[in-house]
């Protein structure tokens, strides 16, 4: 009589079992034996449970698959996020972690990644008996079980309600399966469970907190294509100078490697890169001597990025002749909005503005949800790159240079400020803390200089007098014909009290409802009149109509010869206390007018 092995697929790459010594049905797993010892381990003192608990495991054909009762008190950090308006959910670090398979030297080894992001979920009724809760589970397993991981069941100590421990991130087969987990992928192409995991092996920086700070980005970023890594500076070639500001400078690159792209082949999504792709290096002021100082504005454009924040940032090199550090990020083909202001002014007809605009505003909206004021928020700093998409070419507008940004906590000044004058909030200029409506006050000057094509106050010198003069209320100039709405807008931004301006996501609004009055005006859809009432048609046509005549005048406004842009719109150091003092002194004497409310 034969007897075959129930589990004949045993491999040797697998490993072998420490109980039976035979290969493992899968990495380091035996189907035989380590079921069993699963079932043995920590339970919830509920028998039904631990009876779902141990059946689910004893189902398990895998190491990762295997569901277990967690400890509440091994789940730390507890908090409730809001993802969506309309949808709440609560995150923990799990502490002794997820199961994964450790693969070296040719061997598999069980591990866990320690302190892991894990999601809670309970059903409505949340105090329902074990019963139900198990009866819960299984219909919710059976409706998500290619959206979600989960990895076992834990019970609040202090509500005694149950709960799912679940993967944060949501799978879907469409995106493709993991080579390594075998699971639906969470977004084309990553397994944000085994993915970031391989990103961050293999490689190093030579500085430990550097490669700290990359990997932690890794293990947070949720998409192939928004990766960063470290980027050795011999895979760098064509460098050349293309712009210098108050802290550094910038240089144009070939990256040989090239960015990271997803290509989808008819049938699957893959992982693949754009060979010799143009990037920007722009040198990390510190970089030196302090990788803490430096690391500072890499983070703050990461977590802009994370949020949604559309400016590309590719990592992290070092050049090998100063040993100074440089980030990596996505070079624009036509230069600053003042830069090219100054070339395409004539051509830049309204639509165009208010594409530039929404595309600005909707920028500032992600830097503001992640949490920071820009601080140094001008022309300079918004990016140009023209895109083809489809069979038609437009240019992104995106904000750059978050070296001197700051998390809203820390926005306290200290010893002056660096930034342009003419774009700094009079608030600021007085001395007073930093805040959101600070970049909105220099989003205000920025809509005044798209109508001149100038930028502002252009012929004053930057002294302690323009700055007064700031204070005392004077503002950036409109270009004759300039919509009275626009102007008004743009007012709101500049207002003395910032308690008065508009958020960024106001004019988010505001710009995308006039740009849409425009395009349907130049469709003319029939239908949607027809729904409309009189007034709102009139509101369209008016608004419209003022955007219009704007584009014929602006054919007739002059061109003044702008010079050494560069050398006077950077960053200086403002002393904001000799400043503020002044501005006293000339209140009390009566030789302005200071009715500030902050």
């Amino acid at each position: 009589m034969l007897v075959f092995d129930e589990f004949y697929d045993r491999l040797f790459y697998n490993g072998s079992c420490n109980s039976c010594n035979q290969y493992n049905t899968s990495p380091a797993w035996c189907q035989s034996c380590d079921p069993i010892s699963v079932s043995q381990m920590s339970t919830s003192g509920n028998k039904d449970i631990d009876e779902y608990i141990k059946r689910f495991s004893f189902k398990a054909t895998r190491y990762e698959e295997v569901i277990e009762w967690i400890p509440f008190d091994r789940l730390d950090n507890i908090q409730t996020m809001n993802r969506k308006k309309s949808d709440s959910e609560v995150f923990s670090n799990w502490l002794d972690g997820v199961r994964t398979v450790l693969r070296t030297d040719g061997s598999c080894t069980q591990s866990r990644i320690p302190s892991y992001l894990v999601a809670l979920k309970t059903f409505p009724g949340s105090n329902m008996n074990s019963v139900d809760f198990l009866k819960e589970l299984d219909n919710y397993l059976q409706l998500k079980k290619d959206e979600f991981k989960i990895h076992g069941i834990t019970q609040n100590t202090i509500t005694n309600e149950y709960m799912m421990v679940l993967e944060t991130y949501r799978r879907n087969s469409k995106f493709g399966k993991c080579i390594d987990c075998k699971l639906p992928n969470t977004s084309k192409a990553w397994c944000q469970l085994c993915d970031p995991r391989k990103t961050s092996k293999g490689w190093t920086s030579g500085n430990k907190d550097i490669d700290s700070c990359i990997k932690e980005f890794q293990f947070e970023t949720t998409e192939y294509d928004k990766v960063i890594e470290w980027i050795p500076f011999n895979r760098l070639d064509n460098i050349k100078e293309i712009a210098k500001g108050g802290f550094g400078y910038v240089f144009s690159a070939t990256w040989l490697d090239g960015k990271r792209i997803i290509v989808y082949d008819g049938k699957n999504y893959i992982q693949s890169r754009h060979k010799s792709s143009m990037v920007a290096l722009k040198t990390l002021p510190g970089s030196q001597t302090s990788s803490a100082d430096f690391l500072r504005e890499f983070k703050n454009h990461m977590e802009c990025r994370l949020t949604g924040s559309r400016l590309e940032i590719y990592g992290l090199t070092q050049n090998s002749a100063t040993n100074q550090y440089l980030m990596v990020f996505q070079y624009a083909n036509n230069g600053n909005l003042r830069h090219y202001l100054k070339l395409n002014f004539k051509k830049l007809i309204w639509k165009d503005k208010l594409l530039r605009l929404i595309d600005i505003s909707k920028d500032l909206i992600k830097i503001h949800e992640a949490g920071y004021i820009h601080c140094d928020f001008h022309s300079g700093n918004i990016l140009q790159h023209k895109e083809e998409l489809w069979l038609e070419k437009i240019i992104k507008s995106y904000i750059a240079d978050l070296g001197l940004s700051r998390n809203y906590k820390e926005s306290t000044l200290k010893k002056g400020i660096y930034g342009v004058l003419p774009y700094i909030a009079p608030e600021i200029l007085l001395g007073q803390k930093y805040t959101q409506m600070a970049d909105i006050y220099s989003f205000g000057v920025v809509m005044a200089e798209i109508t001149t094509g100038i930028p502002p106050f252009d012929g004053y010198l930057f002294n302690d007098d323009l700055a007064i003069k700031i204070c005392s209320g004077l503002r950036p100039e409109f270009a004759p014909g300039t919509p009275d709405f626009y102007i008004e807008l743009a007012e709101s931004c500049m207002n003395s009290d910032p308690q008065k301006r508009p958020t960024a996501k106001m004019l988010y609004d505001e710009f995308s409802k006039w740009y849409n009055f425009m395009n349907e005006q130049d469709t003319d859809d029939e239908m949607d009149m027809f729904e409309e009432s009189d007034d709102e048609l009139d509101e369209k046509s008016e608004i419209s109509n003022k955007f219009w005549e704007a584009n014929d005048i602006i054919e007739q406004l002059p061109i003044i010869e702008q010079k050494n842009l560069d050398n006077v719109y950077t960053s200086q150091f403002i002393d904001v206390d000799k400043i503020s003092q002044r501005f006293s002194e000339e209140v009390k004497s009566g030789d302005i007018e200071g009715n500030y409310t902050f």
